[in-house]
């Protein structure tokens, strides 16, 4: 007769050790609509891209923009827009990835590759755009720069570009550690838009430029989550035929 008694503790077969984040936790569970999504936003930078090189900022408004910012600036404003072309430059900016890299692998390996990973991809997707485009810099004379750019790299912007990449990183590090991604939002949207006036207000860049940057780095972001969910889910996929 078996018996009905609950098993004693010791009798309970121990639970798995949980490491953190579940390395086999895809990044989007419907990657083919994401890659559609990411598809389009590229596509949509191109094509704005393309109109805003053709028309020319006096055309489309973007250069009286600039001067119109130039003729109203604040020295504290100023200060802070200048700290951020430093802190988020070509030097600033993979310092301070780096740094918080660094910091998360302390208590998780993945979601710090996946910082990492992520940040570089969205960042470096805008520098096809720069090439492509070949968009001068805002005159300095007439929106009285205060930063020294003269190139033809305008479009899109590459201080805007790791902005927006960083916090899609910090975004899905969260995720795949399975914390709320909601502060991030909070604190990453208005972050963004603070680079992005930054860059205008210094004089280095047209309103195109910071837009078009988002729409690069949301669509590689989207289509690197598709592809690593994808091959992250036939992994896993693999690891259970195989311990059958």
């Amino acid at each position: 007769m078996s018996s009905s008694l609950p098993a004693t503790p010791d009798q309970v077969p121990p639970e798995p050790a949980s490491s953190g984040a579940d390395r086999s936790r895809p990044l989007t569970s419907r990657p083919g609509p994401v890659a559609l999504g990411g598809a389009a936003l590229l596509a949509a930078g191109t094509a704005l891209g393309t109109v805003v090189t053709e028309e020319g900022a006096r055309a489309t408004g973007e250069l009286h923009l600039d001067q119109l910012i130039a003729a109203d600036r604040e020295a504290p404003l100023i200060a802070l827009a200048r700290a951020i072309d430093v802190g988020l430059g070509p030097v600033g900016a993979p310092i301070l990835l780096l740094v918080l890299c660094l910091a998360v692998a302390v208590k998780n390996r993945w979601a710090a590759v996946v910082l990492g990973g992520v940040t570089l991809t969205g960042w470096f997707s805008v520098a096809l755009g720069k090439i492509v485009f070949a968009r001068h810099r805002p005159p300095i004379d007439e929106v009285h720069a205060l930063v020294h750019e003269t190139g033809v790299d305008s479009y899109p912007s590459g201080h805007t570009a790791f902005a927006a990449a960083l916090v899609a990183g910090v975004v899905l590090a969260l995720r795949v550690s399975g914390r709320s991604t909601r502060w991030a939002w909070w604190l990453g949207v208005p972050f963004v838009v603070v680079v992005a006036a930054s860059r205008l207000y210094l004089g280095a860049h047209y309103l195109s430029d910071v837009v078009g940057s988002n729409l690069y780095v949301a669509g590689s972001v989207l289509l690197l989550s598709a592809l690593l969910s994808s091959l992250i889910t036939r992994w896993g996929s693999r690891r259970e035929t195989m311990g059958r």
